[in-house]
């Protein structure tokens, strides 16, 4: 959770199934080393993060849970722009 973390402003979304990623939720971003990472970092203990690397206008990669010392994956996501 360290890092320079920076609020996200969620125009619009969507999602596979309405339960898949909490878009309405307060959520942060980081970018390192050339990653994204998006957060629902607001609940102790039980994060949900979408993390991929940053390539042309668009990001895909992994979706997963942390929570006290474990992971757990949940799936995939795709974000772009029109």
């Amino acid at each position: 959770m360290s890092g320079e973390w920076k609020v996200v402003k969620v125009v619009s979304a969507k999602t596979a199934g309405k339960e898949f990623f909490p878009a309405s939720d307060p959520l942060s971003y980081r970018i390192e080393n050339n990653q994204l990472t998006i957060g629902r970092n607001q609940i102790c203990d039980s994060y949900l993060w979408l993390q991929g690397p940053l390539e042309g206008p668009s990001v895909s990669g992994e979706y997963f849970s942390l929570g006290l010392g474990e992971s757990a994956p949940l799936g995939h996501f795709r974000l772009s722009h029109d």
